[in-house]
């Protein structure tokens, strides 16, 4: 069965005609006005991420100390409003985290996303003391990786290969 996709006042429509094509696109718009467009913010220590919800879904791009949106906006997708919040809450606590203090969780709700943050900092921690350290960026990271820490293990000398093994 073929399927047709056009654009359609804009949106994007597909169906087994042209008729319905135009009829997806027309349910895609009618659900967006009816949808709550509210953007979200989410700001902590200077890092602010804004989310706004377009016809195509729900897009995001963040702004450092106000200066306007830094380095594009990300697409997420159809994702609901719930989802992107939380992700855009732990999107700014992991831009924003101070590795030796402040580690922004306050603004982290969900217990799943607090693992997450605490993870991922930790990763960060072990990553900085293996560059401090004198690996190269790839050894650094395949022994944060690994959940290795400098005091444990030992950098590899010249010639001694690849083992990034403890």
């Amino acid at each position: 069965m073929k399927t047709v996709r056009l654009t359609y006042c804009g949106m994007d429509g597909e169906g087994p005609t042209v008729r319905e094509a135009k009829q997806d696109a027309t349910r895609k718009i009618e659900a967006y006005l009816k949808a709550d467009t509210t953007p979200i913010v989410v700001s902590y220590a200077g890092v602010t991420r804004i989310a706004w919800r377009a016809p195509e879904g729900w897009r995001s791009g963040y702004t450092h100390d106000g200066k306007g949106l830094n380095g594009g906006t990300c697409f997420e997708g159809s994702a609901d409003r719930e989802a992107v919040e939380r992700r855009s809450r732990l999107a700014v606590a992991q831009a924003a985290a101070d590795l030796d203090g402040d580690d922004a969780s306050a603004i982290v709700l969900h217990d799943g996303d607090k693992r997450e943050l605490a993870s991922y900092l930790d990763w960060q921690r072990r990553h900085r003391a293996w560059m401090r350290a004198g690996a190269t960026s790839n050894e650094a990271h395949a022994r944060a990786c690994n959940g290795l820490w400098p005091e444990t293990a030992r950098i590899l000398g010249p010639g001694e290969g690849g083992d990034w093994s403890a």
